[in-house]
């Protein structure tokens, strides 16, 4: 019984049902262009002020094309996009990202292939790569110390 339990069944109160969905849609917006704008206020005073070319003080972050349904729409797409890359990794065990091949097998990446001069998938033992990669990113790390105290 109650008003709270008729919301968790529709059927015979949907159009209370719709009135609140859409309240709670319409108050998930207002939050995201809130926080947005709360955002866009402290960039603007913490920046140090912009002049536009007739001299005048411009305001660097400007949201006022964001508007709510804007919003709600970007985040109905987001979460559908989400969804479908969800379902879309848990059906196949491969994933091509920026010309990178990651193959899962049991939730984990297991191998990782690139595509040599002639278009074939090739792939490197993970010590030989990961040692050349730490090798180097040391390489550049201590490059950077000895420039940051000479300096």
């Amino acid at each position: 019984g109650g008003l709270a339990g008729g919301l968790a069944e529709p059927c015979g109160r949907t159009f209370l049902y719709a009135l609140v969905q859409a309240a709670a849609f319409l108050g998930i917006g207002t939050g995201f262009k809130l926080g947005i704008d709360c955002l866009a206020e402290l960039c603007n005073t913490l920046s140090p002020p912009a002049v536009g070319r007739d001299g005048r003080k411009v305001r660097r972050v400007c949201v006022r094309h964001v508007t709510i349904p804007r919003l709600l729409l970007a985040y109905w797409l987001h979460t559908f996009i989400v969804s479908a890359a969800y379902v879309r990794t848990k059906l196949f065990s491969a994933i091509v990202w920026s010309g990178v091949r990651f193959t899962i097998s049991n939730g984990r990446v297991c191998r990782m292939e690139r595509k040599d001069l002639c278009g074939q998938w090739y792939t490197l033992p993970r010590e030989s790569s990961l040692q050349e990669a730490l090798e180097e990113d040391a390489r550049v790390a201590a490059g950077r110390l000895k420039l940051a105290l000479d300096g």
